[in-house]
């Protein structure tokens, strides 16, 4: 399969367009199962509300634009399917507020074929764009697989009256064919579907997310377990992107058995992240060696170099381990530290890594609230290292032991994800409270850890009192 941007004015395309006029186009090109030979061939497409020229109509302004898609294989076999994309506003010349998005779509077999656009302005036929391209339709083999990504708009709920081509197994996925996240809390948005779980004996798996920037380093990744419920699966997942500065980046989703160690099927595509809270990194004056050779990273020696390579395992990614175990001298150790936390760095401009002087705040403040006889270096505690992970919570409860409970903290963090909870017990009364519930994406859930790990008794048929942990 091949994507396409078909983009007037924006040099991220690199498939020949012919456009007589400034029309701000994109589409793309995306793939599902249909059948044991057919796939699902959709066509994605997207334009600005002031792309249209508007008209006045009925007390208010339209603008329409015309399509003529045409799709024909290697034998002359053509699918053509014509429409005409219709937007109101309150005036002839409204200023952007969204972009426009369809989906047209066709049962097709597996095959190359040519796709013929063209696309005009009913209101200024002048104003039209045009391109021609090739698509190859792959089969859907009966071995588990997964269909292409679909970018989707996040945050996006299923409303009254939403047309139903937006709607996919009862989740509500309006097409992103720009494949941009913008804002200042950006979130990626992405669904796709996986295939013949069930009938493959495939119980559980997960979906791995991984985030590469454009040198392909990867820079974030996430995991889901999921439930091989069925042959024809939903995969639908939103998560932040907020502490990665704008520019292109890569998501790469990986389909692997549960315990993370064979890989089913691979996807992959580009998207762009623009947050005006975080702009692109700035080129650097000095080379890499120079900055090197300037860091505290280069002094770091023995102990202390061992100390900041553990601490960094906190907060590094599962690539970042793997490249940390390679690092077998001393020298390799210290650019891999001072590479870590280049990327970490929000302010590349400044002389100090504001959030490697938050960490070490953090360190501090973890050494000296959160030693106990379990862990006598506290930021190996939970507590310890989610203080060095996210920082100083904004509330903390605390909660002590009584005759029927055991002691508990609660911690709120209003910057993540709009407020996220981390509620740590005391579970075995030696001052080292562990992590066992929290509502931040991609920590530890369980939604009874009340019942579970804070009541220190419950009743038994009897009604004689036991201890919860006699009873496990």
């Amino acid at each position: 399969m091949r994507k396409i941007f078909i983009v007037v004015l924006l040099t991220v395309c690199s498939l020949r367009v012919v456009a007589e006029t400034s029309i701000d186009l994109v589409a793309d090109v995306v793939q599902f199962r249909a059948d044991a030979t057919h796939a699902l061939w959709e066509f994605h497409y997207a334009f600005p509300d002031t792309a249209l020229r508007y008209v006045p109509s009925n007390g208010s302004f339209v603008g329409e634009m015309y399509f003529n898609l045409m799709l024909t294989n290697t034998l002359g076999d053509t699918i053509r399917q014509e429409w005409i994309a219709s937007a109101a506003a309150a005036s002839q010349t409204p200023i952007h507020e969204r972009f426009l998005s369809g989906i047209r779509s066709a049962v097709v077999a597996a095959g190359q074929y040519t796709v013929s656009l063209v696309a005009f302005d009913m209101n200024d036929t002048t104003s039209r764009s045009s391109t021609s391209f090739t698509t190859v339709v792959n089969p859907f083999s009966s071995d588990v697989g997964m269909s292409e990504i679909m970018f989707t708009l996040p945050g996006t709920d299923i409303t009254p009256g939403m047309d139903q081509r937006f709607v996919r197994n009862g989740q509500a996925a309006m097409p992103n064919p720009r494949h941009e996240f913008v804002g200042s809390d950006p979130w990626i948005s992405v669904y796709a579907e996986v295939y013949n779980a069930k009938s493959k004996g495939l119980g559980s798996y997960s979906m791995w997310y991984e985030v590469l920037d454009n040198a392909r380093r990867e820079v974030m990744s996430v995991s889901f377990e999921r439930q091989g419920l069925a042959d024809a699966l939903v995969e639908r997942a939103e998560f932040p992107a907020d502490t990665l500065p704008s520019g292109v980046y890569y998501l790469r989703m990986s389909l692997r058995n549960a315990e993370g160690d064979k890989t089913y099927a691979t996807r992959e595509d580009r998207f762009y992240l623009m947050n005006p809270d975080r702009p692109p990194v700035q080129q650097e004056l000095l080379t890499e060696d120079e900055r090197f050779e300037r860091s505290e990273w280069a002094t770091h020696r023995g102990d202390r170099l061992e100390l900041e390579l553990n601490l960094s395992d906190v907060l590094a990614s599962s690539a970042e381990k793997t490249t940390r175990s390679g690092c077998n001298t001393e020298r390799a150790k210290q650019r891999y530290l001072f590479t870590f936390w280049n990327a970490r760095d929000p302010k590349p401009e400044t002389d100090v890594n504001e959030r490697l002087e938050e960490f070490r705040t953090c360190y501090n403040r973890a050494q000296s609230y959160y030693a106990s006889p379990a862990f006598p270096n506290g930021w190996k505690s939970d507590r310890g290292k989610i203080l060095l992970k996210y920082g100083i919570p904004t509330q903390v409860e605390q909660h002590f032991q009584t005759t029927d409970k055991r002691a508990y903290e609660v911690w709120l963090f209003r910057n993540l994800q709009g407020g996220s909870y981390f509620y740590f017990v005391d579970r075995w009364a030696d001052g080292n409270h562990r992590l066992v519930h929290s509502t931040m994406f991609g920590e530890i859930r369980d939604e009874k850890w009340m019942e579970r790990y804070v009541d220190i008794f419950v009743s038994d048929p009897d009604r004689n009192r036991k201890s919860r942990d006699d009873i496990r």
